[in-house]
């Protein structure tokens, strides 16, 4: 029993050691929970404003993925799903979705001086939202991502995409090298 005591005694004092280096292992900056509390308010703003796009324009073919992405699948495509790493070639046109400049196009590839009128991308080094998108796609596949602010260029923007700007790419695969 002195035994048990002692090793429970120990275990204890070890507890009361440890325990105020492993709190602050979880503390987090003032900064860091700004960010973080911004980031929870928009995930809840750019999914409002993701499902008033879909009901305003009559849309219930759509998915949701876990991480808040919006997909509209337009054409199926053949072959394996496009992996991180890859090369895609990809016809594109991206537009604003939001309160203000809703609809209005920053980006379109057919602005591309490229025969296919398209852009090269490798998977995995673009914002969150066309990483996601591309690797649940195949060559041919044509779908439209609804991408919110915090899966794109977040609260600070970038360009002409303002801070806290969710996103719309009507996206076709024209190629992929794996």
């Amino acid at each position: 029993m002195k035994r048990l005591l002692a090793k429970l005694a120990a275990g204890l004092l070890m507890v009361a050691l440890v325990a105020p280096a492993l709190w602050s292992c979880n503390s987090e900056t003032a900064s860091a929970k700004a960010l973080r509390e911004h980031t929870d308010l928009y995930k809840t703003i750019d999914d409002t404003l993701i499902r008033g796009y879909l009901n305003r324009n009559h849309i219930t073919n759509y998915t949701r993925t876990e991480s808040g992405l919006y997909l509209i699948n337009t054409a199926d495509g053949t072959g394996p799903l496009i992996g991180t790493g890859n090369q895609v070639t990809v016809r594109y046109i991206g537009r604003l979705l939001g309160y203000a400049h809703s609809g209005q196009i920053f980006e379109n590839s057919n602005d591309n001086r490229t025969p296919c009128r398209c852009g090269n991308f490798t998977v995995g080094q673009q914002i969150a939202g066309w990483n996601e998108g591309l690797q649940l796609m195949q060559m041919g596949s044509r779908k439209t991502l609804l991408i919110p602010s915090y899966m794109a260029y977040g609260y600070s923007g970038s360009g002409s995409i303002g801070p806290d700007q969710p996103l719309l790419f009507e996206m076709e695969i024209v190629g992929v090298s794996r």
